[in-house]
């Protein structure tokens, strides 16, 4: 598994910092043009290909090592993945361009901003609107074009079809964020559920200190039951 770090500007000092501390590449969010593309290919090589900065306490021992006629810079220039985000309707108008830039590994789709930037629902990673859909397109064939690969989120299995179908070739299908929310509402929808089958359907039962008279068909009503207990203590 090689770990890639997604950052936020486009900063020679925190692309030398990912990379030296073992990134095996970078994303750039918002490409919208070429000139970003370049100027984020340029930080993460190392001369005459770009300005990476010598890195002291990353180049000690075995790490030095390559293969005859080549240098630890020729290596770590071929390794530092590049990878231009897309999630902005001007980056699809010029993702020709963008995906034509020579160091440019892979692009990735963010889906969440793109809809945003064409006015579509917010909140949804995916859907089948016409301008949606031809962005996609878009970007694929400029990838194809390039021989480039694309990847993105595909949290459901739904989506997670669709994009195979497309035609991506890298699919972050979980996250640490994702997992843990997940897991406390599904951890709390089945402790409620729990309680209002066990505990609360028919009983005179007080939770922190409030009477629940506020149930409704022997479920929980935390609003009624707040609403209660101040006409009972008034």
């Amino acid at each position: 598994m090689v770990p890639y770090v997604r950052i936020a500007p486009n900063s020679l000092d925190l692309i030398n910092h990912v990379l030296n501390a073992g990134a095996g590449g970078i994303v750039l969010p918002h490409v919208q043009n070429a000139d970003q593309a370049e100027s984020l290919v340029r930080m993460a090589k190392f001369p005459p290909k770009g300005d990476r900065s010598y890195p002291p306490m990353a180049l000690l021992g075995p790490q030095t090592r390559t293969k005859p006629g080549q240098t630890v810079y020729d290596v770590w220039n071929e390794h530092a993945a590049v990878f231009c985000q897309i999630e902005d309707g001007e980056g699809v108008k010029n993702i020709d361009e963008i995906a034509a830039v020579s160091g440019v590994d892979a692009l990735m789709v963010g889906a969440g901003d793109l809809r945003c930037s064409l006015g579509l629902a917010v909140g949804s990673q995916d859907g089948d609107e016409p301008v949606f859909l031809e962005a996609l397109e878009k970007i694929q064939k400029a990838a194809d074009a390039n021989n480039l690969a694309v990847l993105g989120f595909a949290m459901t299995p739904e989506i997670l079809r669709r994009r195979l179908e497309r035609g991506w070739r890298a699919l972050i299908i979980h996250s640490d964020g994702y997992g843990i929310f997940k897991s406390g509402v599904e951890g709390l929808e089945s402790s409620l559920e729990l309680a209002n089958s066990l505990h609360l359907r028919d009983r005179d039962t007080v939770m922190n200190g409030i009477r629940q008279d506020g149930r409704v068909r022997g479920q929980v009503d935390c609003e009624g039951a707040v609403q209660a207990d101040r006409k009972r203590v008034s």
